[in-house]
């Protein structure tokens, strides 16, 4: 009997790492083509479509822009010394998150993606997101 669970567990390990490493390789796939799973949330001021309560979705990233389920997230900065660690209310689909402050005309956001794929999210809209009106 306790040999059977053992074994049970050993399986269900197994097939957790397993089924993780293939999300999350589909995730980084996704991301090459500029899409990445994100939310929003606003800090201070206002901006249509979006509240102090997160607003997540999958955003296709540009320079300087955000498109979140038919909402357009022009960015004038990125904050990225603002990068913290995502509170576990916070996370998305419960993988480890990073959290940036980013400012548009209108409000200051927070704009949470995943850990693994945030440098590739910055590099996409740009640290200095200005650079969309050049």
């Amino acid at each position: 009997m306790l040999g059977g669970f053992i074994v049970d567990a050993i399986g269900l390990l197994i097939g957790g790492a397993i089924a993780y490493w293939f999300i999350r390789r589909a995730k980084g796939r996704r991301a090459k083509s500029g899409r990445f799973d994100t939310g929003f949330r606003v800090i201070s001021g206002r901006h249509h479509g979006l509240s102090a309560d997160w607003r997540l979705g999958v955003g296709t990233l540009s320079p300087g822009r955000v498109q979140l389920e038919g909402l357009t997230i022009d960015l004038r900065e990125v904050d990225t010394s603002s990068r913290r660690r995502a509170k576990l209310r916070e996370t998305l689909a419960g993988a480890d998150t990073t959290i940036f402050r980013v400012r548009t005309d209108e409000a200051e956001l927070e704009w949470s993606v995943l850990t693994q794929l945030a440098d590739r999210a910055i590099g996409l809209v740009g640290a200095n997101a200005s650079a969309r009106d050049a």
